[in-house]
C-alpha cells in the first residue's frame, strides 16, 4: 500500500509540473503612452507692404507744396513726419514716387529746390551754434532737424543774401579795430544797430550766446553814427 501511495503521489506531482511548464507565460499588457500633440510652429510671416523697403517718397507740407524727395523706408518717413508733428507742430504728408534709385530720387530735390546759402543757428549747453551751408532747403532742413534731435535748442535756418557757394560764409569785417563803425546785432528775434567797436559788439554777442540765446552780428554799410541809429 505504501508503495502504491508513493507511485500515485509521484504521478500527480509530475502531472502538475508538466502543466505548469507547458503553459505559455502571460505577456504583460503594454502601457499606452499618453499621446502628446506636437504643434508645428510656423515662422512668423514678415509684414507685407513696403514699410521695410527703401524707395523714393515725395513729401509735401500742409499747403501741398513739395518740400523734399527722400530715399528711405516708409517706416522711417512716417516716424519723421510724426516727430515733426508732435515735437515741432509741422504738418507733412507723403506719397511714393516712381524713381527707382537713390540718385534719381535726390536729383529731384535740386530740380524743385535750387541751392542757396542757408544760415543755421541754435544753442547747446549755453553755447551758440552757427553754420553757413550752400545747399537745397531740404538739406538745410535736415541739418536743423538733426541738431534738434541732438539736444540743440532754438534751432532755425534762414536764407542769406549770398548767391554762390564761394560767398556762403560768415560775414567778414576787415575793419580797423580802433575805428568805430555801425554793426547790426541779432539776439533771438531782436535786431539792434550799434555804433561802436567790433570787440565790444563781439563781447555783447558772446554774452548772449553764453546765456543760451542765439546771437550774431554783422557789419552794415552805414558810415556815420546818425545813419546807424
Amino acid at each position: 500500500m505504501r508503495k502504491l501511495f508513493m507511485i500515485v503521489l509521484c504521478t500527480a506531482l509530475a502531472f502538475v509540473t508538466v502543466n505548469a511548464f507547458g503553459q505559455k507565460p502571460t505577456k504583460p499588457s503594454k502601457q499606452v503612452k499618453p499621446t502628446t500633440a506636437t504643434l508645428s510652429q510656423k515662422p512668423t510671416a514678415k509684414p507685407s507692404g513696403t514699410t521695410a523697403t527703401e524707395k523714393c517718397w515725395e513729401i509735401t507740407d500742409k499747403n501741398n507744396n513739395v518740400i523734399e524727395y527722400r530715399w528711405d523706408t516708409e517706416a522711417n518717413v512716417n516716424q519723421w513726419i510724426n516727430e515733426m508733428r508732435t515735437q515741432h507742430n509741422e504738418i507733412y504728408s507723403y506719397t511714393s514716387c516712381n524713381h527707382k534709385t537713390m540718385d534719381a530720387c535726390d536729383a529731384n530735390n535740386e530740380k524743385c529746390q535750387p541751392k542757396k546759402c542757408w544760415k543755421i543757428t541754435g544753442t547747446n549747453s549755453g553755447q551758440g551754434y552757427e553754420q553757413y551751408l550752400w545747399s537745397t532747403e531740404t538739406v538745410a532742413r535736415r541739418k536743423a532737424a538733426s541738431l534738434r534731435s541732438n539736444g540743440y535748442l532754438q534751432v532755425k535756418y534762414e536764407e542769406t543774401p549770398a548767391n554762390d557757394e564761394k560767398s556762403c560764409h560768415a560775414p567778414t569785417t576787415n575793419t580797423n579795430p580802433n575805428e568805430a563803425t555801425c554793426w547790426k546785432i541779432t539776439i533771438g528775434n531782436t535786431v539792434t544797430y550799434l555804433w561802436g567797436y567790433e570787440q565790444d559788439v563781439q563781447a555783447t554777442v558772446n554774452d548772449a550766446r553764453n546765456s543760451g540765446q542765439t546771437a550774431s552780428y554783422e557789419l552794415t554799410p552805414n558810415k556815420t553814427k546818425d545813419s546807424c541809429y
